[in-house]
């Protein structure tokens, strides 16, 4: 597998080479919301049982109704998934699903953090929550991902992320049943890169040193 989109590292313009070190980066930090878990069992779905890096996952939940994200998206995860889990240190290849009613947050030790502080807008758990704590805690080491949802959160987020030196990354309108937060990604946040969720994965996998990216067309 190899990127069709043009070089990465164009596409970003930070200078990353073709074949990047494994663990440069991280984590991967995603959000999304209406139309999301489609999408993220199709990217989880693409990942390798052997990828590097922790995978961070904030969905807008009900904060009233149980939920059996974690589950599903375990089905189609090589990775192992779970609910995160206060205090625990988020490990290379594994995905850590936000709970319903608590903001997930990556601390600068490596460690999980889950808070009740204010909803964001109106969502606990929020995108922004997540990504705003990536920055801080890996600042260029941090990867980004904005995926289908309606409103506007996450573009606060990735926007740190992105002035923090890390990577971001949006999902494109053709694939989006709800185009909202990664239109606000791109407009106002500055995503990096922009692509269906094929080619997201294939995406991660470049940065986490998985594969080599494939050289433009002359």
């Amino acid at each position: 597998m190899s990127l069709t989109y043009g070089p990465l590292s164009a596409s970003i313009g930070r200078g990353m080479s073709a074949a990047p070190a494994p663990l440069r980066y991280g984590a991967v930090v995603i959000g999304a919301s209406a139309g999301g878990v489609r999408v993220l069992g199709e990217i989880l779905a693409l990942l390798p049982a052997d990828f590097p890096l922790p995978i961070l996952i904030v969905l807008h939940l009900s904060r009233t109704q149980d939920s059996r994200l974690a589950e599903v998206l375990g089905y189609r995860s090589r990775l192992p998934v779970a609910w995160a889990r206060w205090g625990e240190r988020a490990v290379p290849g594994r995905v850590y699903v936000a709970p319903r009613d608590r903001h997930l947050l990556l601390q600068s030790n490596g460690r999980l953090a889950l808070s009740n502080a204010d909803p964001v807008a109106w969502w606990r758990p929020a995108v922004d929550r997540l990504f705003e704590s990536a920055a801080a805690a890996l600042g260029p080491r941090a990867i980004g991902v904005v995926l289908s949802g309606a409103l506007w959160d996450g573009t606060r987020g990735i926007a740190a992320i992105r002035e923090a030196g890390g990577v971001t990354i949006a999902q494109d309108e053709q694939s989006s049943d709800h185009f909202e937060m990664p239109a606000g990604a791109i407009d106002i946040g500055g995503a990096d890169i922009v692509l269906p969720p094929a080619k997201i994965a294939e995406a991660l996998q470049v940065l986490a040193g998985l594969l080599a990216e494939k050289p433009a067309a002359a």
